[in-house]
C-alpha cells in the first residue's frame, strides 16, 4: 500500500508519525513531498529569527535520520504540480525533472498562505519594503532587511502573530514599531474589552506603539511610498518597513485543479475525507463544517484522524474515533505578561443579544498579583441555557497562562458554579 503526502508542515508532519506508529510494517510506503526548506521547522518561532534570538537551524524539529529511520520517503525540497485522481498519482517536480507518485490513499497537508493584501512590484517606491512571515525564506528575508532599516516599521493586523512579529521587529533593533489593527481592540478573536485594554497598555509600555480601529487603504502600497499610505494614522515619515499579519489562505490550489470540492479551504467529512474517498485533507487547508480553524491544536486532530481513517480504509479492523470539531484555545507570552482563552471566551454582538450567556468575571487590584495567584484578570462565559461553561478567558503576569490553561480546559463544559470557583481560586482578591 502507499501513502503519499503534501506538505510537511506540523499536520503533515503528525500524520506521517502516526501512520508509522499504528502501522510500523514497511509494506506501508509514506511519500512525503515538501517544498519548504528546511522541510520540518517550528513556525511560531519564526519571530525569534526575526529578532536575533534564535540560529535558524535551533527551529529544525525533525531531520533527515528521522524520516530515514520510520521509513519515510521524504521529497525535499520538491513540489507536487497536479494530482490526477482517475490514475491515482501525484505529480512532482524536483530540480528540473518530473515524475509521478502512485497511491493508495493521498493526504493533502499543504496548509495556508500568508494574506498578501498588497504586493508592490519593481519600480513601485515601496518594492523591496513590504514582508509577510510564513515560512524560514520570509523570516530571513525580513531579518536582513532589517538591519540597515531600523528608523520605523510598520505591522498590519494586531493578532497574536501580529504581536509577536512586531515584538521581535523592536528586538531587532527597530527605534519605532506601529502595529494596526483594524477592529477596536487588540486580540479581538480572544480577549474581550478589558483584556485587550490590558494587554494593550503593556504593550504600550514595552515600547510598541498601537493603533486600533484603523483602517489604511493598503492597495495605495501599489504605487505611494510606506510613509505615506500610513502617515494619517502613524505620523511617522521615516516608515522603511510594512509587515503584513493579516490572516491566510487556506492552500487549495491543487486541489481545486484535480476537482475536489473547496469553498474556503479543502471540504472534508469527519472522516477528514474529501468529496474524493481516496483523497484526505488536514490543518491549515481543510474546511470542516464550514469552519478553516489555521491554529495548531485542529492541525494535530485533525491530522491524527487522517491517519486512524486512512489505515482503517486501507486495512479494515476496529473502526477509530473520527474527528469532532477543534475547542479553539490561544495562549500569547508577550514579555512579562500571558494571555489564554478557550472555549466561546468572545461573544459576538448576536450572541450578546441572544440574552443565552452571561459574563462572570474579577479582576485583582493593581500590584495585587502573588507568586500564588498570578492572574490579573478573569472571566468565564455561562451558557444559561445549558448551564454549563461556554469558555472563558485570563490575562495576567509571567507563568499565568500555562498554569491557568490545564485548568481552564477542563472547565469547559462544566456546570456553571464552576466557573466561580475557578475564578475565585485565581483572584481571591478581586476589586
Amino acid at each position: 500500500m502507499n501513502i503519499v503526502i503534501i506538505g510537511s508542515g506540523i499536520a503533515a508532519v503528525t500524520a506521517a508519525a502516526e501512520l508509522r506508529k499504528l502501522h510500523p510494517g514497511t509494506e506501508l510506503c509514506i511519500d512525503m513531498v515538501s517544498a519548504d526548506t528546511p522541510p520540518d521547522y517550528t513556525r511560531p518561532r519564526l519571530p525569534e529569527v526575526v529578532a536575533g534570538t534564535a540560529d535558524p537551524a535551533a527551529l529544525t524539529i525533525r531531520k533527515a535520520d528521522w524520516f530515514a529511520a520510520r521509513h519515510i520517503t521524504l521529497h525535499n525540497p520538491a513540489r507536487a504540480v497536479r494530482i490526477d485522481r482517475a490514475a491515482k498519482q501525484v505529480f512532482v517536480q524536483k530540480d528540473s525533472a518530473e515524475y509521478g507518485l502512485s497511491y493508495d490513499g493521498l493526504l493533502i497537508a499543504a496548509g495556508a498562505q500568508a494574506n498578501r493584501p498588497a504586493v508592490p512590484q519593481p519600480g513601485s517606491p515601496a518594492f523591496g519594503s513590504v514582508f509577510a512571515l510564513r515560512t524560514m525564506s520570509d523570516a530571513l528575508a525580513l531579518k536582513a532587511h532589517l538591519a540597515p532599516h531600523t528608523e520605523s516599521a510598520v505591522i498590519v493586523g494586531g493578532g497574536l502573530l501580529g504581536i509577536e512579529a512586531a515584538r521581535a521587529v523592536k528586538h531587532a533593533g527597530v527605534r519605532r514599531v506601529h502595529v494596526i489593527e483594524t477592529a477596536p481592540r487588540m486580540l479581538p478573536r480572544q480577549l474581550d474589552e478589558r483584556g485587550s485594554e490590558l494587554l494593550s497598555a503593556y504593550l504600550e509600555q514595552t515600547g510598541l506603539i498601537v493603533h486600533t480601529g484603523q483602517a489604511p487603504d493598503l492597495k495605495r502600497l501599489e504605487t505611494e511610498r510606506a510613509a505615506e499610505v500610513f502617515r494619517a494614522v502613524c505620523a511617522d515619515d521615516g516608515i522603511e518597513t510594512v509587515l503584513y499579519s493579516v490572516g491566510v489562505r487556506p492552500d487549495t490550489a491543487l486541489a481545486a485543479d484535480c476537482g475536489l470540492a473547496c469553498a474556503r479551504g479543502i471540504i472534508v467529512n469527519d472522516a477528514m475525507q474529501t468529496s474524493d474517498a481516496a483523497v484526505y485533507a488536514a490543518g491549515d487547508c481543510a474546511e470542516f463544517n464550514g469552519v478553516c480553524w489555521g491554529i495548531v491544536p485542529s492541525a494535530l486532530e485533525q491530522a491524527s484522524a487522517a491517519a486512524r481513517m486512512m489505515l482503517y480504509a486501507l486495512y479494515g479492523g476496529a473502526e477509530p474515533a473520527r474527528y469532532v470539531q477543534t475547542v479553539p484555545s490561544a495562549m500569547l507570552r508577550v514579555g512579562e505578561r500571558e494571555a489564554v482563552s478557550g472555549g466561546k471566551a468572545v461573544l459576538t454582538p448576536e450572541e450578546i443579544g441572544s440574552g443565552r450567556y452571561a459574563l462572570v468575571h474579577r479582576e485583582a487590584a493593581a500590584g495585587a498579583e502573588t507568586e500564588k495567584s498570578a492572574a490579573l484578570y478573569a472571566k468565564a462565559v455561562i451558557d444559561l441555557q445549558a448551564g454549563t461553561v461556554a469558555g472563558g478567558l485570563v490575562f495576567g503576569t509571567q507563568g499565568a497562562a500555562a498554569a491557568c490553561a490545564r485548568r481552564l480546559a477542563p472547565l469547559i463544559g462544566r456546570p456553571e458554579a464552576d466557573a466561580s470557583v475557578f475564578l475565585e481560586e485565581l483572584i481571591p482578591n478581586a476589586v
